[in-house]
């Protein structure tokens, strides 16, 4: 379906310049691009910079579907965006956004999968082969008769991209689609996303992407963008790739006072019993990591720990400050400013000054009055950090707290992890990052297939054969190729 670029590149950018509500400057400033077709071209730039609303504008979501001044001129596959209805643009423009659960329609796997085939009008007595084969390109043949609303974050990452590659768009637009994978899925979409770029045509790509560092497959050209939504750099990946930034390597805390502990318990999602624990036990002072490939039991073990859900065994926990996987689902006020007071008490002395430092310490003062529900998906998790850091609870719960970060950020919150267990707080953080965890953990737990395979030091984050095992390394070195 390449007739509307046939004679031109597939995507041309002169001007782009995008302004929100609530926001004084603008988004994306004066952006020129173009990308020719059958081109791959990387994204890149810290959070809030403009990327994922870059893709919005490109599969036509703004100004249609969320509102935004919109000026400059914008071409994707021969058409402009702004004027062609989002849904017929999607026959050529596929569009992977950044929140796996809200592109789920449907409450079955296949049937949410085929529904871009039905869409588009495909055969019937060729859609299963399609979705089968969609499925397995991304390894996730597996959930097929699996409910979305039951899938983990990374599971219901790979079924939404499954669908979107099950369309053979001839664009393709990805937002992020690593940042909930773990690492074996990950280097598993990479392969894919390189074998698409290698075909014979390639297909044309824009992908958003921070999970650059030790990737297997990049796009030869990357885009930078910068704090303020300019464009900064554009060329060969080699030469304007920005350098990972080192995390803080944090001193093993001296261990406290047993504040959380968990005998023979286990935690039931519905009526399905997802995680078992035989013994854990959280200290002040620590930082407990949990590690396991998607749909191992990390986020369902944080949610018991919690107390949100049902299930036995011994649960000894007070109080706890949560940030869930998926921020947005905890956001509740209309500012950034709002969404910390939330959490602190009436008459706090000084609350304006709380609030701010807060903000402040997570990067975020200067969005203060800025809507929670239009901010990227990275300033929302920061915006979460700083809501559950005022709560001052004895005991911090993060679910993937730098997913979808760009590396500054990512080193930020890992410093702020390690203030928190400086100042005594007992930390349980789930992530699929092993650098993250390398830099933080005092205690280790692995998960796989909701039960506990191995439990102890942070040595255990350096045993291959136990990675290799629990689908958290493939064995291959890292590095990548255009």
């Amino acid at each position: 379906m390449r007739d509307g670029s046939a004679h031109g590149p597939a995507v041309r950018l002169r001007g782009l310049t995008v302004h929100v509500q609530r926001r004084a400057a603008a988004v994306l400033d004066g952006v020129d691009l173009e990308v020719a077709d059958g081109e791959q071209l990387l994204v890149v730039g810290p959070s809030g910079c403009g990327k994922s609303t870059l893709l919005d504008v490109l599969s036509g979501v703004v100004p249609q579907g969320l509102p935004a001044e919109v000026t400059g001129d914008v071409l994707v596959a021969g058409h402009d965006p702004r004027e062609v209805p989002v849904a017929r643009l999607a026959l050529r423009v596929g569009r992977l956004g950044q929140d796996p659960a809200a592109n789920a329609c449907l409450p079955g796997v296949l049937d949410e999968v085929a529904l871009t085939l039905e869409n588009r009008g495909v055969p019937r007595a060729q859609i299963g082969a399609r979705v089968d084969a969609a499925l397995r390109q991304v390894d996730a043949l597996h959930l097929s008769d699996r409910r979305t609303s039951a899938l983990s974050g990374g599971e219901q990452q790979r079924v939404a991209l499954a669908a979107v590659l099950a369309a053979e768009p001839s664009v393709l637009l990805l937002d992020e689609p690593t940042s909930m994978l773990d690492p074996v899925a990950a280097d598993r979409v990479q392969q894919v996303l390189a074998a698409r770029a290698t075909g014979e045509p390639g297909t044309t790509t824009v992908l958003v992407e921070q999970r650059t560092a030790g990737a297997r497959w990049l796009p030869g050209r990357t885009a930078v963008l910068s704090p303020t939504g300019v464009l900064a750099g554009d060329g060969p990946t080699a030469a304007v790739l920005p350098a990972d930034h080192p995390l803080p390597v944090r001193a093993p805390g001296e261990p406290g006072d047993v504040v959380v502990r968990l005998t023979d318990a286990a935690f039931r999602q519905g009526d399905r019993e997802v995680v078992a624990v035989p013994h854990l036990e959280l200290r002040d002072g620590q930082v407990t990591v949990l590690v396991g490939c998607n749909g191992s039991g990390k986020s369902s073990l944080l949610l018991g720990i919690a107390g949100l859900l049902g299930g036995r065994g011994r649960r000894a926990a007070p109080a706890v400050a949560l940030v869930v996987q998926r921020p947005e689902h905890q956001l509740l006020a209309r500012s950034a400013a709002a969404e910390v007071a939330v959490g602190l008490g009436r008459g706090t002395r000084d609350a304006q000054d709380v609030v701010m430092a807060a903000l402040g310490a997570v990067g975020l003062a200067h969005l203060a009055a800025a809507d929670p529900y239009r901010m990227s998906g990275g300033e929302q998790r920061r915006l979460a950090l700083a809501a559950t850091a005022v709560l001052g609870r004895r005991v911090l719960l993060l679910d993937e707290p730098t997913a979808g970060l760009d590396p500054h950020r990512t080193a930020e919150v890992a410093g702020l992890v390690a203030e928190a267990a400086a100042g005594g707080r007992a930390v349980a953080l789930a992530t699929h990052d092993l650098r993250l965890a390398r830099s933080l953990a005092d205690q280790v737990v692995v998960l796989a297939g909701g039960v506990v395979v191995a439990q102890g030091g942070p040595s255990l984050l350096d045993d291959t054969a136990l990675l290799v095992a629990a689908g958290l390394d493939t064995g291959v070195a890292a590095g990548w190729a255009a």
